[in-house]
């Protein structure tokens, strides 16, 4: 079946990246289960609207459609609030944010990584194969590690006080 499903193939954007398609889909399924709601008309609250367009949704329009019969079972009154959506929100960030955050993170990890593979040196005289042990590494994979510092720019001789 996976073939001739495959003879079309269709690239579908992920709904993270489709902020703008997700309070009219949110609004396409409160009205397909209003059934749910029984006879009162019920509407997104403004902090539920902002929960809804800053969720990453990782499970698509299959999750936002869940999400949104969940919140009118679990519904208090008309308005829909950002809490009935059972929606976990760790920050505030928007989704540019977040990655860019990655970003920092990947960063800042490398630059650790590679501070800590300086100290090591130093703690041995710039000693490879002693520097590799101590960092369980081969020391083949040191010199990999060290190539990379090379190409981010830092020369290893003058942060390990060698003259050139």
């Amino acid at each position: 079946m996976f073939y001739r499903l495959d003879v079309l193939p269709l690239k579908i954007t992920p709904l993270r990246d489709r902020r703008a398609d997700i309070l009219p889909l949110a609004a396409h399924f409160l009205q397909r289960y209003k059934h749910l709601a029984g006879d009162q008309q019920c509407y997104f609250s403004e902090p539920a609207k902002q929960r809804l367009t800053s969720h990453n949704w990782p499970g698509n329009v299959r999750e936002l459609e869940n999400t949104i019969q969940r919140a009118l079972v679990m519904r208090r009154g008309q308005a829909l609030q950002a809490a009935e959506l059972g929606i976990e929100t760790d920050s505030p960030l928007n989704c540019g944010q977040k990655e860019q955050s990655k970003q920092g993170l990947k960063a800042s990890k490398r630059q650790a990584e590679f501070q800590y593979i300086l100290d090591t040196l130093r703690k041995f005289n710039g000693h490879r194969i002693q520097s590799a042990d101590s960092l369980g590494m081969t020391t083949r994979a040191l010199r990999y590690k060290l190539a990379q510092m090379r190409e981010e720019g830092i020369d290893i001789d003058l942060a390990l006080g060698k003259a050139a």
